[in-house]
């Protein structure tokens, strides 16, 4: 993303969202990472992922993961559960 020209931050207020993205001085995206989403960590790891999502006004974010795909959304935020692996396929510009 660097490469691409993205800035790249980290989030924290009342939870935490690993990466917010800025394009052109506009957030465009915001990413939570974790290995495996299961029962007892997909509440903290939406969580975070929410208030990034409404704080910066988005409709959108991706919670990456090791081998999960999956869309849901919560709070009318549509929230794309996708491997990392294709998350990098799919936003390499070459």
């Amino acid at each position: 993303m660097k490469r691409q020209g993205k800035e790249i931050f980290y989030y924290a207020n009342k939870n935490e969202c690993d990466f917010i993205i800025k394009n052109e001085n506009k957030i465009t995206n915001a990413i939570q990472v974790c290995h495996i989403i299961h029962e007892e960590n997909k509440e903290r790891e939406t969580k975070g992922l929410l208030e990034a999502l409404n704080t910066f006004q988005l409709k959108k974010g991706h919670l990456l993961t090791s081998e999960q795909e999956e869309e849901i959304t919560l709070q009318n935020k549509k929230i794309i559960i996708m491997p990392i692996w294709k998350w990098l396929i799919k936003n390499n510009p070459t």
